[in-house]
């Protein structure tokens, strides 16, 4: 019997799917256990139905190119132990959204109980928030975190800051969960309160990279969405959203100086910028004055490998060496916070060209969209799932490490949506 067919396998492989996204609080290690399991299901149901055609499609051949070109920067890395490690099962993040492809294909049903599932999950993650915010204290008894001078509302993830992170990348699934589960009971003013505490606890995370996810996400939902009520939703959203988080950031000092008076301060004052030595310290800043000198380290260490990098998760070791980090004192970090410029560091030219061609493909279809007036975009899935992948591609914001675990699973999560999406018309998907 065919793995498709065992009901009971099947079953297994859709509890573990609407888990993993809630497994994420929990941190890097469980949910990476379950999609690496979820990819070697995968494999079995290749070899066991003789679904090799898949391979033939364009994401596995974008993703087998890409592949292939970071672990030639792997092999040729000075850390090779370090590269090969951090990159050789990289293939299990595509076997997963594949894997969450079929399952979707092969019972449409699916999707109702995993919006369903991540619907609630979201509100009960953005009550707990709330609750910590109000009381000191969340649901588990997990205060407030304090970094430096500053409270940081973390809700479930405790001590870890990506609360903000996890909300903002998920925001397309939870606004999609409401018109596709229709849930009548929903009047308009109460959809509107849902979205703006979602984007409130987004707000009181301090995470002012999700923040401004988040403020991308509403605006080209607002623009591409083929409903028309949601847009207006989400557009009377945006402006209950202004005031009340106005309002909020001016009546609290912790929020104000967080995100007003530190953003202004790192990004104007170029003089924190610390040198051990007689170097002149870089005239603009970009961020921060930390992310500049990780910036700047990062593509010294380009020039250095141009074509293939210094290997996958080696900015960490070559940081400290003078030649790259020119005697800035805050150069060095576990990566340089933007995705692109550690592609460009660690893997090469060939790697970022492959990103960058993606993140121009969406947005010149979504520019010849709003242009023209006619849709690139097939369903409100479609529409929802290229906000998800945009913003993980969106190069103008501090971002995580390309090749962490944790966010590996989110940037992946999304694609098997969007590869049932553009198989669908209209008419399927709501």
């Amino acid at each position: 019997m065919s793995l498709l067919n065992n009901l009971r396998i099947y079953s297994l492989i859709e509890i573990l799917i609407v888990i993993i996204p809630i497994s994420l609080v929990t941190g890097p290690f469980i949910p990476d256990l379950l999609l690496s399991f979820t990819a070697l299901i995968f494999l079995y149901l290749v070899f066991s139905n003789n679904l090799y055609e898949i391979f033939l499609s364009k994401f596995a051949k974008i993703f087998l190119i890409f592949y292939f070109v970071i672990l030639l920067s792997a092999v040729q890395s000075e850390n090779i132990g370090i590269s090969i490690k951090s990159i050789f099962f990289y293939f299990r993040f595509a076997f997963f959204s594949f894997l969450v492809f079929f399952i979707i294909q092969k019972n449409p049903l699916f999707l109702k109980k995993i919006f369903l599932t991540i619907l609630f999950f979201l509100i009960f993650v953005i009550c707990d928030a709330l609750i910590q915010f109000i009381f000191n204290y969340n649901l588990f008894g997990y205060p407030v975190f304090i970094q430096n001078e500053y409270e940081r509302v973390t809700g479930i993830f405790n001590t870890d800051l990506k609360l903000g992170s996890y909300l903002s990348r998920l925001f397309p699934f939870f606004l999609f969960s409401f018109f596709f589960l229709r849930i009548k009971l929903l009047k308009k003013p109460l959809l509107i309160f849902l979205i703006t505490i979602y984007f409130l606890a987004v707000l009181l995370s301090g995470e002012r990279a999700a923040i401004i996810l988040m403020i991308l996400s509403l605006i080209f939902l607002s623009i591409f969405l083929i409903d028309k009520n949601m847009r207006k939703i989400i557009i009377y959203s945006i402006f209950v959203i202004t005031i009340s988080s106005s309002t909020l950031i001016l009546s609290n000092d912790n929020l104000k100086s967080r995100i007003i008076k530190q953003s202004y301060n790192q990004i104007f004052n170029t003089a924190e910028i610390k040198l051990d030595n007689e170097n002149i310290a870089p005239k603009v800043t970009i961020f921060t004055y930390i992310h500049t000198q990780h910036y700047i380290t990062a593509l010294n260490i380009f020039k250095n490998n141009i074509f293939f990098g210094s290997g996958p998760k080696t900015f960490r070791i070559l940081c400290s060496d003078k030649n790259f980090s020119k005697g800035m004192v805050d150069a060095c970090s576990t990566h340089p916070h933007n995705s692109y410029i550690q592609l460009l560091s660690e893997t090469g030219i060939f790697s970022f060209l492959i990103i960058f061609f993606i993140l121009v493909y969406f947005l010149y279809f979504s520019f010849l969209t709003f242009i023209k007036k006619k849709s690139f975009f097939r369903n409100d899935l479609h529409v929802c799932m290229t906000c998800c992948i945009l913003i993980t591609l969106w190069p103008f914001t501090p971002s995580g490490n390309f090749f962490n675990n944790w966010l590996n699973v989110i940037y992946f999560f999304p694609v098997g949506f969007y590869l049932f999406s553009i198989k669908k018309n209209k008419s399927n998907i709501k």
